[in-house]
């Protein structure tokens, strides 16, 4: 029981991480609200509001929104790295 708790820990914390990135990126790519970047993306605001809050969030959709920002995954978690040491 403890370990499943250590593990659902660890994944809250991540998805944590995950949702901050976005919103600092989108907010130094020049979307101050995420609603025109969900339209540029083309998926509902309600989606993208919910990634940035933290919900669990599919690889392939991770990969779409990087990909309008023109950064791989490998960028992404670098990027989520240099801001962590912030």
């Amino acid at each position: 029981m403890k370990k499943e708790e250590n593990i659902e820990e660890y994944q809250k914390e991540q998805m944590t991480q995950i949702s901050s990135a976005l919103k600092r990126l989108r907010i130094e790519k020049g979307y101050s609200n995420y609603d025109h970047l969900a339209y540029d993306i083309g998926m509902s605001r309600s989606q993208y509001g919910a990634y940035e809050n933290g919900q669990n969030i599919t690889l392939l959709t991770l990969m779409k929104i990087l990909n309008h920002f023109g950064m791989t995954l490998v960028d992404f978690f670098e990027y989520m790295k240099m801001n962590d040491k912030r």
